[in-house]
């Protein structure tokens, strides 16, 4: 299976895992084929202003019962935390070991230019995001 009809997928199972509100019952797909490698994927998810410890469970659990995923979570920063800095960015190539990357964090007020391209530049250089 391709990358691109990999992320295709995920991008599908993501838009119906959201439009059913995090039900998992709503939506019914096929299990993944064993012999299907697992998408790695990476969730950033924290920061200000959303219950993300209840969005984290939702995301995660909705797209692995409908994919073969594996997920890296990283979860920072809950609370009126607006300038958090996620700590898997401060590592150089952190987006390379994954097939995609689901941003979930809300970092509003981090007003450091070259950090902020930093986070853009993985995506520009081939790693997919869903934000």
């Amino acid at each position: 299976m391709s990358h691109k009809f990999r992320f295709g997928l995920f991008l599908f199972l993501f838009a119906a895992c959201n439009a059913s509100g995090g039900d998992t019952a709503a939506v019914r797909a096929r299990p993944a084929s064993p012999v299907t490698a697992p998408l790695k994927a990476l969730l950033i998810t924290g920061g200000c202003c959303h219950d993300y410890a209840a969005q984290e469970k939702i995301l995660t659990e909705g797209l692995t019962a409908r994919a073969n995923i594996t997920w890296t979570v990283c979860h920072e920063a809950d609370g009126d935390e607006k300038t958090h800095r996620f700590s898997v960015y401060e590592t150089n190539g952190w987006a390379k070991p994954f097939d995609v990357i689901v941003h979930n964090e809300c970092s509003g007020m981090v007003s450091n230019v070259a950090f902020v391209e930093s986070i853009a530049r993985a995506h520009t250089e081939g790693v997919p995001a869903v934000v």
